[in-house]
């Protein structure tokens, strides 16, 4: 299964108010002077970057101040050979790909030859965006740990081929199934040599839980943070997100939102943290949003 479309009206209460105040809340520094070393963006799923095709919004996003892609597509029909040529003279730089759960655990020749590919655009490395081999509910805790045993097996061919798989979260990783939260039950059983973990800023905060206190619990293992925020009044930590009835009104601008990005930076040399990836599930107007939040992690200083 391939990138997923997400979310909508969850439950809430008193756990979304707690978890949810806490991100606006979280404390700051007196005299901040740390700044990231360079930001990307996730390129399959923030719409027309430019209504005069990919080699304007290319140029648009190195303008705003994005160094880093993640993702595929082809880019308006270049071949390889010319778009490493456009993204050097930018400044821009393919860093990661992405390998579903049914290439981690089918065809072992079809997932090297789809991470060799990876290695051609110079990636090195490849996220996983989905747990399951196909759209998938009410699963227990054994499947979670089926999970890490298929993590683990891709991850170990990964690994193999020079490159670093990525788990990407969701919201539902953080709710109580069987009386466990499921990342919990997933990080002890992960390889760490092999299975690193790409946290989305904005869905461990649906579900439920404060990013800063996962990113110091295993430290170490998240060298790639999807950077994503939330408006003010959005319900956390209820029932599993129904996914497919996003809008724009669920999600805000880098910086504009309750996420604490600033407290969530402080622990970059905890987490592990090396590149930081802009995600716009609906961004609405795409130029607004992608610059706006260019601007805001250009200029921020934690």
């Amino acid at each position: 299964m391939e990138r997923r479309d997400f979310i909508k009206k969850m439950g809430a209460g008193a756990l979304s108010a707690a978890v949810c105040s806490k991100m606006i809340a979280c404390s700051s520094s007196s005299n901040p002077t740390k700044q990231l070393p360079s930001f990307g963006l996730i390129t399959g799923s923030n719409g027309q970057w430019h209504p005069e095709g990919s080699r304007e919004g290319l140029k648009q996003i190195a303008e705003w101040g994005y160094t880093e892609l993640e993702g595929g597509g082809n880019f308006g029909g270049m071949d390889n050979d010319e778009l490493v040529s456009l993204l050097n003279s930018l400044g821009l730089k393919r860093v990661g790909g992405s390998a579903n759960m049914a290439s981690l655990v089918g065809d072992e020749s079809r997932l090297r030859a789809n991470l060799q590919r990876n290695r051609e655009f110079g990636q090195s490395y490849v996220a996983c965006y989905w747990p399951w081999e196909a759209e998938a509910r009410g699963q227990k805790i054994d499947d979670w740990k089926v999970v890490a045993d298929n993590l683990n097996r891709g991850g170990a061919i990964c690994k193999s081929e020079g490159l670093q798989l990525v788990y990407h979260n969701h919201d539902f990783e953080f709710l109580p199934v069987d009386g466990q939260i499921p990342f919990d039950v997933l990080m002890p059983l992960l390889d760490p040599s092999a299975v690193a973990i790409q946290l989305d800023t904005y869905w461990i905060v649906k579900g439920g839980k404060c990013p800063v206190e996962y990113l110091k619990k295993y430290p170490g293992r998240y060298p790639v943070l999807h950077l994503k925020d939330m408006p003010a009044g959005i319900e956390c930590g209820g029932a599993p997100t129904v996914f497919g009835e996003l809008t724009v009104d669920d999600f805000a601008p880098i910086g504009s939102g309750i996420v604490d990005f600033p407290e969530i930076f402080r622990t970059n040399e905890i987490s592990g943290a090396k590149h930081f990836i802009v995600e716009a599930d609906r961004p609405g107007d795409v130029s607004n949003f992608l610059e706006t939040s260019a601007k805001y992690l250009r200029e921020l200083r934690f």
